[in-house]
């Protein structure tokens, strides 16, 4: 079983869905707005915990909003492993703007990748656009 995490940013919501491919042609996918949902993924030690959880969990919520903030961002994730979550690979970061488009899944390629993107997860829940787009003025240094 793989795990798929997606994270979507936008002025008026953050959207994080968690997909869970069973088998080949079975999954399960589990989406929310709110903060825990958000920051459950690296609560749990490995993919079966986290979609239990999952499935309970989920309700009809609203999505929260992040009313300043300017553009769109993308964050997708994978775990690999069913039994260890702490292997992730990034497969999508990318920050649009009017200026243009910024990817940024380089960033999160090297030995930092699992710190770097639970900060980047924990920046998106404080709904802050400030500090979103200044990590990610941060990140897009780098690349």
């Amino acid at each position: 079983m793989t795990t798929e995490v997606r994270v979507r940013v936008h002025a008026n919501y953050v959207q994080t869905s968690i997909h869970f491919q069973l088998g080949a042609y079975a999954y399960e996918t589990y989406a929310s707005g709110d903060r825990e949902f958000l920051e459950a993924v690296w609560q749990h030690q490995n993919a079966e915990t986290l979609r239990e959880w999952a499935k309970n969990y989920v309700q009809k919520k609203e999505s929260r909003e992040v009313p300043d903030f300017n553009g769109y961002l993308y964050v997708e994730f994978v775990f690999p492993k069913m039994g260890d979550l702490n292997v992730v690979e990034p497969t999508n970061i990318r920050y649009v703007t009017l200026k243009g488009i910024k990817v940024l899944t380089k960033v999160f390629s090297g030995q930092f990748r699992l710190p770097l993107l639970q900060r980047l997860t924990e920046t998106i829940g404080t709904y802050d656009a400030a500090k979103i787009e200044a990590l990610l003025k941060t990140l897009a240094a780098g690349v």
